[in-house]
This record gives C-alpha cells, sequence and structure tokens, in this order.
C-alpha cells in the first residue's frame, strides 16, 4: 500500500510537470495541451526475463501507416526507477528516442529512424 501510494504521487508529479510546460509547449512548438492520459506503469526485469524491454514504437500512431485515430497525445514523459546503481552499458534499459517534427509523425519506423 505504501508502494501504491508513493506511485499515485509520482503520477501525480509527472502530471504537474506536464502542465508546466503547457504553455511552453504552444510558444514554442505550436502543440496544445488540453488533457491528459492515465499513467502507464512497466517493469522490465532483466533477471527474469533476459533481454526485456519495451520495443520502438510511436505513441500515438495516428499518422502512422497503421491508420488509427488519433488518441490526443503529445507529449510522452518517462521516469526511470531504480533500486540501486544503474550501469546502461551492463544494465541496459537506456531511452533511444528519435525527434520529428511534432505537428507529424513519421509514416513507418524506418523514416523514424532515419529523421534528422
Amino acid at each position: 500500500e505504501k508502494k501504491a501510494k508513493a506511485l499515485k504521487v509520482l503520477d501525480q508529479q509527472l502530471a504537474d510537470f506536464g502542465w508546466g510546460i503547457k504553455k511552453l509547449l504552444e510558444d514554442q512548438l505550436g502543440l496544445c495541451i488540453s488533457k491528459r492520459t492515465s499513467g502507464m506503469l512497466a517493469c522490465y526485469d532483466g533477471t527474469e526475463k533476459p533481454g526485456a524491454r519495451y520495443d520502438f514504437h510511436i505513441d500515438n500512431p495516428y499518422q502512422t501507416q497503421m491508420e488509427v485515430p488519433d488518441d490526443g497525445r503529445r507529449l510522452t514523459l518517462i521516469y526511470y526507477i531504480s533500486d540501486g546503481p544503474w550501469d546502461v552499458k551492463k544494465d541496459g534499459g537506456a531511452l533511444q528516442a528519435r525527434l520529428s517534427d511534432p505537428r507529424k509523425a513519421p509514416r513507418t519506423t524506418a523514416e523514424a529512424m532515419t529523421h534528422d
């Protein structure tokens, strides 16, 4: 129960951060944030399943070849939690982000991987 409360606090802090940069996103990128989706919690424990990871994906793929409806997501926040020292070369878990025009998602994974 104590850990669940801590996760709720963390979720709220991430939401507060997102809302805190709302004006900056609007002014500098033209992105309008009007709502938030529920937080997602994922645990990838390499000791239980070697090579566990969250594969490359586009958070809101509405402009891709998948042809799904726009779910409104424009900003994703990630927070890594580790119970000790973390060496990305030994432990893995590095975030690899591909930047693109925030108003238009890449149509394919290949396009995302080659975008400057």
